[in-house]
């Protein structure tokens, strides 16, 4: 994981929570002496964000900035880039077969 952030925002009549997930990567370096990646995400984007909103309906704004809405959440997902390398495939079987008892 490169890239990991939360915030969490209260005021009178909102509070807010946001967590993100940014840029991660997962190297294979026991197959060649230069690592070879198998899963990447895009460096200067959001792979995973989740966002929790509650409003009080009490809030003389609940009609018109919240739209009426008391908890909203919003989730998105952008890409992952997966590859597959044969050599890196059968390193990881060996080790899942070596962790059985």
């Amino acid at each position: 994981i490169k890239n990991i952030s939360a915030t969490v925002q209260k005021t009178t009549w909102m509070h807010k929570v946001e967590a993100r997930l940014g840029e991660i990567e997962v190297l294979d370096c026991f197959t060649n002496a230069t690592p070879i990646p198998l899963i990447t995400s895009p460096p200067d984007g959001t792979l995973i964000s989740v966002a929790a909103q509650m409003n009080d309906s009490q809030s003389p704004y609940f009609d018109s900035d919240f739209k009426s809405t008391e908890m909203a959440v919003l989730g998105t997902f952008d890409k992952l880039k997966l590859r597959l390398h044969v050599d890196s495939f059968l390193n990881l079987y060996e080790f899942g077969v070596n962790l059985l008892p």
